[in-house]
Order: structure tokens, then sequence, then C-alpha cells
């Protein structure tokens, strides 16, 4: 069996079940799912501070989204 890049499972993501968009929200200081994220093709959006409080301190968070061009 052959195996697939992250590229194409994402782009087999929106074939399989179409959708136009795919959203997600990461903690600013999870350096490895964010460059992760970013590498598949996600664009990050925005960041909101103080968006989470965990391990007894408030965080950032950064949104991500994926969007299907309509060529």
């Amino acid at each position: 069996m052959r195996e697939l890049d992250d590229k194409t499972i994402v782009t087999r993501r929106f074939v399989l079940r179409p959708l136009k968009r795919s959203d997600a929200e990461i903690d600013t200081r999870n350096q490895a799912s964010t460059g992760t994220i970013e590498k598949l093709g996600f664009e990050r959006v925005r960041v909101v501070p103080q968006a989470d409080y965990f391990k007894g301190a408030a965080s950032d968070e950064y949104h991500y989204s994926y969007r299907v061009s309509n060529d």
C-alpha cells in the first residue's frame, strides 16, 4: 500500500466529503502542532489573547483556516 503525504490526506478529506473550509484553534505554545498545520497549508487568520486558561496560566490561541479554492 502506498503511503500518502500529509498534504494529500488533507486534500482527499475535502474531496471525499466536500467542505469549503476547515478551521483549527491551537495554543500558541504548541509549536509542533502549529508547524504541522502550517505545513499542511492552513493559514493563520488571527491570534486570540488569553483565549484559554491552562495549568494555572492564561494562554493565547492561533486560529487557522484552510479554504478550498473555487477554481
